[in-house]
């Protein structure tokens, strides 16, 4: 088997593994060393000392003068596969293999930052598309709605009521109608209602918007609201409480927030 390892002054090198296989294993055989023991002095595996000996393969450029130097012969002799090398030919060799060495390693390191630099591309080209495609809201789901709520005041149902939901769900917010019955200005034209279920402060966030900036219904800002927004609870600034259910309803009535997974 014949094998390329570079190209030097305008000229290819190129060897017989075969040829040379047997000549390393005849030196080394000389040196009295094992395969392991060979393999061992220059940091490889035995089985790669093997696959040399076998012509299976080839030392790398870098491994030629270590390997040349371990068996007492010159690289001449290594890319030949027999000894026959004059002195002033080695040093010339040994020159031209340094150069071949030295373009691969710089063609190495360009390839690597051509893959760095194509990696972090197509890195920035997701986030970019993802960016894009979140702005103009194809991750949004579509959420339409009509949740019987009931009235408390003083821990006390007092009337039956209902939220109409309508607009699109994120993955942590909400955005669109979400007008209460019972709190006029909520069903107003172009109110929105906003829902964060992931506010830094730790709890869930309700505020509603009008004609570009904030609008006051009177609803405190902390929400109890499940995922699927069929659950809820909320306070009116006037100390009524509007929630799904009475677990939630003197949830919402305590003191504090207490954060649910529901």
């Amino acid at each position: 088997m014949f094998v390329k390892i570079g190209k030097t002054n305008g000229q290819v090198i190129i060897v017989d593994t075969e040829k040379t296989g047997s000549l390393i294993a005849e030196c080394r055989k000389e040196c009295g060393l094992t395969q392991k023991q060979l393999a061992e002095k220059l940091n490889v595996s035995d089985r790669t000392v093997s696959k040399w000996e076998r012509g299976a393969g080839f030392p790398d450029v870098a491994m030629l003068t270590p390997l040349a130097d371990a068996l007492g012969i010159s690289v001449v002799d290594l890319l030949q596969g027999e000894r026959a090398c004059e002195q002033d030919a080695e040093v010339s060799v040994r020159n031209a293999i340094g150069v071949v060495f030295r373009q691969t390693r710089r063609r190495v390191r360009k390839n690597m930052l051509s893959i760095v630099l194509s990696f972090f591309l197509a890195v920035f080209f997701i986030w970019f598309v993802w960016a894009v495609l979140e702005y103009n809201g194809v991750f949004l789901k579509e959420v339409s709605l009509s949740v019987p709520i009931i009235v408390y005041e003083d821990g006390e149902a007092v009337a039956d009521s209902f939220v109409t939901i309508s607009g699109k769900r994120g993955k942590s917010t909400f955005a669109g109608t979400f007008a209460v019955d019972c709190v006029e200005k909520t069903k107003w034209s172009g109110v929105q209602g906003y829902i964060s279920w992931e506010e830094p402060n730790g709890y869930d966030t309700i505020k509603f918007f009008a004609y570009g900036g904030p609008w006051d219904c009177g609803i405190e800002r902390p929400i109890y609201i499940s995922e699927n927004m069929t659950r809820m609870a909320m306070q009116l600034e006037d100390g009524k409480i509007l929630a799904t259910d009475e677990s939630l309803m003197q949830l919402m009535s305590l003191k504090g927030y207490y954060p649910l997974d529901f």
